[in-house]
């Protein structure tokens, strides 16, 4: 009776073992621990949205703007933009006097207004020129044409940046150009390129302008030579 009872439990025993066993088996085929407790919902899958959450925008820093053109003007200048219709004559004043060979026309732009300079009763052209030959982290190359004197070139700036404030004060000689001067890793600064009687200072020998707020007159060349150079709207010497 008591042999019956030991091979009873033994039994009993064994088949328990076995039966642990084929649950812990069974957990293994599942991929998961059968000890452990099992959660019936499949987790979702991640949203593309979350890794493009507000609080994860707010840590990439957002690209820098760009400086508005002319940001250092008075808001009360009056602000023109140059002329749209190409000018062969200018065209060809600017390649004569630099003697520009012609594979260079194509990548050279060009940017003009009347103006005039001296208070008389004839305007005179303020041209710039943009291209590989005449600018760099200075400027450009400005030019000051006379249409009466079949556009012959009076003056040429180097280092000159648009746009250029042309001032309503003559001063009994020439009204007075002020534009931006930077280059150099030097701080950009205003100044003031003022007229002798027959010509204009450089730009290198230009005074600073602390303050133009109270200055009156008129700005040209108020164009954004960036923005016209992604679009293509720009007048070039092979036009």
């Amino acid at each position: 009776m008591k042999r019956k009872q030991i091979q009873w439990i033994c039994l009993t025993g064994a088949c328990m073992a076995l039966l642990a066993g084929c649950g812990s088996v069974s957990g293994i085929l599942k991929g998961t621990d059968s000890s452990q407790p099992q959660n019936s919902e499949t987790p979702a899958a991640a949203d593309d949205s979350e890794l493009y959450s507000d609080e994860t925008s707010d840590k990439i820093p957002a690209p820098p703007m760009e400086t508005e053109t002319g940001a250092w003007l008075p808001s009360h200048i009056e602000r023109v933009y140059s002329e749209r219709d190409p000018s062969v004559v200018i065209q060809g004043a600017i390649i004569d006097y630099f003697e520009l060979p012609e594979d260079e026309w194509e990548e050279t732009r060009y940017y003009y207004n009347y103006v005039n300079l001296d208070d008389d009763d004839d305007e005179e052209i303020l041209a710039l020129v943009v291209g590989p030959s005449f600018s760099g982290s200075g400027g450009s190359t400005a030019l000051w044409l006379e249409p009466s004197d079949n556009m012959a070139v009076v003056q040429d700036f180097s280092l000159a940046n648009n746009p250029i404030l042309v001032t309503d004060d003559a001063n009994g000689q020439g009204r007075g150009l002020i534009m931006e001067r930077s280059g150099g890793g030097a701080e950009a600064e205003t100044v003031l390129l003022t007229f002798d009687g027959k010509n204009y200072c450089s730009v290198s020998d230009a005074e600073p302008i602390e303050d133009v707020s109270a200055i009156e007159g008129t700005a040209i060349l108020c164009d954004d030579l960036a923005a016209d150079m992604q679009s293509g709207d720009f007048m070039t010497l092979a036009d």
